[in-house]
């Protein structure tokens, strides 16, 4: 009973606040005021719209899916471009990545380890990591297209040390495959890339060094221009032949020294002038101009073993992988 009181006394005064009931003007009893509360809730639960149960869908009625958040995924290095050093000694010095390839220099770091003894890698994915031992630096065209394949070049310059020898240069093009275009032979000869004919396509200019301490003393030796040009599908081969012109000096030079040349002046082992003769010989053979060359040869060495001299010549340069035939 008392719980019936004290729910409609709630009752009462929600009816209150929504204005449904006037509140009485005397309190009546106990009684009265439940059938007044009876009465009024019936009323307004009778004055209360239906309301119409929304149905359940059909089994068959496909919900649509939330739209899925895409999520970016970080790109991950290939498990072949991971740092492995070389040799357990060896310590990574430096690193760049050119397009899809890993450029390394490792350095060993015991004390008396020379500048020169490092080692280059180049790693990329699904390629054959290629190792360049006695690495010195790296050219400054590194990066650069030279070759005008479309692809980044890394030029790569080597040194064993030595008073002299040996200096090499070494550039791979960074393509889909992984290619060597130049490697000179190790030798006393450096050398630098320079377009030469303007056409975007860079030159290699070095020298051979051949007859080095054949004749005579190093600084007497003679170390003929070599100019290498890039040819697709071959890389840099041989063209001297192609810029006369790089010749012209040297063979102005030369020729002179020649015409004025004196037994051993120029350190030569046998009192001869072998080494004096012999650079304008190779400048005109270099740069295509055989003929020339003999001509000067027979009228500027007269000694006995002419003939001698002038086969060993012919075959040296003929072996030179930094030599072309005239054709």
């Amino acid at each position: 009973m008392k719980r019936l009181a004290f729910t409609s006394t709630i009752l009462v005064f929600f009816l209150l606040a929504c204005n449904i009931v006037q509140p009485p003007a005397a309190t009546p009893d106990e009684g009265v005021l439940q059938t007044r509360v009876a009465e009024s809730v019936a009323a307004t639960l009778a004055a209360m719209p239906s309301v119409t149960p929304i149905p359940p869908l059909p089994t068959d009625t496909p919900i649509p899916s939330p739209t899925p958040i895409s999520t970016p995924v970080p790109t991950l290095l290939p498990m072949s471009l991971t740092p492995e050093p070389p040799d357990p000694v060896y310590v990574l010095q430096e690193e760049q990545f050119i397009g899809p390839y890993a450029i390394r220099v490792w350095r060993n770091p015991a004390s008396e380890a020379l500048m020169f003894d490092s080692i280059l890698t180049i790693t990329g994915a699904g390629q054959p990591q290629v190792r360049v031992d006695s690495f010195y630096e790296l050219g400054g065209e590194t990066g650069t297209d030279i070759t005008g394949e479309g692809h980044p070049d890394v030029v790569v310059k080597v040194f064993t040390g030595g008073a002299h020898c040996c200096f090499s240069t070494i550039v791979y093009d960074l393509g889909p495959t992984l290619t060597k275009v130049l490697e000179t032979p190790q030798s006393n000869c450096d050398g630098y890339f320079q377009d030469l004919n303007g056409d975007g396509v860079l030159e290699f200019i070095t020298c051979d060094d051949l007859f080095a301490y054949a004749y005579c003393c190093f600084a007497g030796s003679p170390a003929v221009i070599v100019v290498l040009q890039y040819e697709p599908g071959r890389g840099y081969v041989p063209a001297g032949p192609r810029f006369p012109e790089m010749y012209e000096d040297d063979i102005t030079q030369h020729l002179q020294m020649a015409e004025d040349a004196t037994p051993g002046g120029v350190c030569e082992w046998d009192n001869d002038t072998k080494c004096a003769v012999l650079p304008v010989v190779l400048d005109y053979l270099y740069s295509g101009q055989a003929d020339e060359a003999w001509t000067a040869f027979g009228r500027l060495y007269t000694y006995p073993d002419a003939a001698v001299f002038r086969a060993e010549i012919e075959q040296a340069v003929s072996k030179s992988p930094l030599f072309t035939p005239t054709k």
